[in-house]
């Protein structure tokens, strides 16, 4: 995604602060989820495990600034993580680590089985870029899937059973799509060699590309990120700076296109030097190892966003209402007089909301707004300038630009 010159200019501006400006401190804007991974400095799988309350204090962290993680093992403490994670307010994706030895998949897949007697996840992740690596062949993964998901557990409990790999895999396996019930899917521009201004796109372009394959199928990207040290690779250079130009327009666009996804990560993990001998790998987090933040000027300074925090119930037709709730972020409350919300519902096209006569939303002093809305199968929420005129109706929303400032949509389901 090319970033046009007013963009650079906001960017060079945000990141000329040494400290967090006061006058421009709002409350972070949730991230839809944060890859977890529980390991500190002198932990590592194999050795030194977390203990509950290394857990506990992660999840005190990580509640202000999302509402999922996804995991990647429950052996040892980290079967202990969701149910933290939960008492912390925290949805949680459980993952089971699988590897080449059986004994110790069946032991991991029952341990994940087990941990529905202390808490409910919102779904089970059998296994991570296992195909990829070629750690298991494809028949003993899917019946490992098949095993979770005949449970009679996860059957009572109705917990979604996916698979987590790069996209390509799923692109090329419909058999292996087609056990699952959704797909986490790694896309990595890094990896890649993507600059970071054309990142942000790249990703949705292979998200979309996957989505488009199956369309019925519930798509979260399970990992994107970008990594703040490390080896340049072709015009991706890892730097704090990157990582921060990435998150913020990566997460305006999650939101203008509805794509779920978990950031790749929460916290540096300083064993994975060690154990891949790439330094990169060490510093995909947003906080370093030692849970101190790396520079917070996408969080308390972002570029404008607007998200929806409670959509309207589902439906349609000219007599059915209901409220439709949201927040602003990257606007100083002072100065929001400037700014308005226009809510569309869209059924067979983009209907401006409550009313053509009363198209524009007030945002509040705590920078929240509301609003009621006629029911459709999908919302929409725009931050725009005082004087903008939305059109009444639409077959497209507007794009992003000096007046129509961030964008979010929202299936309803």
């Amino acid at each position: 995604m090319k970033i046009h010159a007013a963009s650079l200019l906001t960017l060079a501006v945000l990141l000329s602060f040494e400290g967090e400006p006061k006058a421009t401190q709002v409350n972070p804007p949730k991230l839809w989820g944060i890859a977890y991974g529980a390991f500190r400095d002198g932990q590592s799988p194999g050795g030194v495990y977390p203990s509950k309350a290394d857990i506990g204090e992660d999840m005190k962290i990580l509640r202000d600034f999302t509402v999922r993680i996804r995991t990647y093992s429950v052996n040892e403490t980290q079967q202990f993580i969701c149910r933290l994670a939960q008492e912390a307010g925290i949805m949680c994706y459980a993952g089971a680590h699988i590897d080449s030895d059986p004994i110790a998949n069946d032991d991991e897949i029952e341990r994940l089985l087990q941990g529905t007697d202390s808490s409910i996840p919102a779904g089970f992740v059998v296994g991570n870029e296992v195909l990829f690596h070629g750690n298991l062949p494809r028949d003993e993964l899917i019946s490992l899937i098949r095993k979770v998901k005949n449970d009679d557990r996860v059957r009572r409990w109705g917990i979604p059973v996916g698979y987590a790999d790069v996209y390509t895999t799923f692109l090329n396996d419909p058999g292996l799509v087609a056990e699952l019930d959704f797909l986490l899917i790694h896309i990595h521009p890094y990896h890649d060699g993507i600059p970071v201004d054309e990142a942000p796109e790249y990703v949705y372009e292979k998200w979309r590309m996957v989505k488009n394959a199956y369309p019925g199928m519930e798509v979260i990207i399970g990992e994107t990120g970008w990594p703040t040290k490390g080896a340049t690779k072709g015009g991706a250079v890892p730097c704090e700076a990157n990582q921060q130009e990435f998150l913020r327009y990566f997460v305006k666009l999650a939101l203008k296109e509805n794509i779920p996804y978990f950031f790749f990560e929460a916290f540096d993990e300083n064993w994975k030097r060690e154990a891949s001998g790439v330094e990169a790998e060490a510093h995909w987090g947003l906080w370093y190892s030692d849970r101190t933040m790396k520079p917070r000027r996408f969080f308390c300074s972002p570029s404008p966003l607007i998200d929806i925090l409670r959509p309207a119930a589902c439906g349609a037709g000219p007599d059915r209402v209901d409220n439709i709730a949201g927040r602003v972020y990257g606007i100083h409350p002072g100065e929001r007089s400037s700014y308005r919300v226009v809510i569309y519902a869209k059924t067979n096209r983009w209907y401006v909301q409550p009313f053509e006569s009363e198209p524009l939303t007030l945002i509040r002093g705590n920078l929240t707004w509301s609003n009621r809305i006629h029911l459709g199968g999908f919302y929409a929420a725009l931050l725009v300038r005082e004087g903008y005129r939305p059109g009444p109706q639409l077959d497209e929303l507007p794009p992003v630009d000096d007046h129509v400032l961030a964008i979010a949509v929202k299936v309803c389901r």
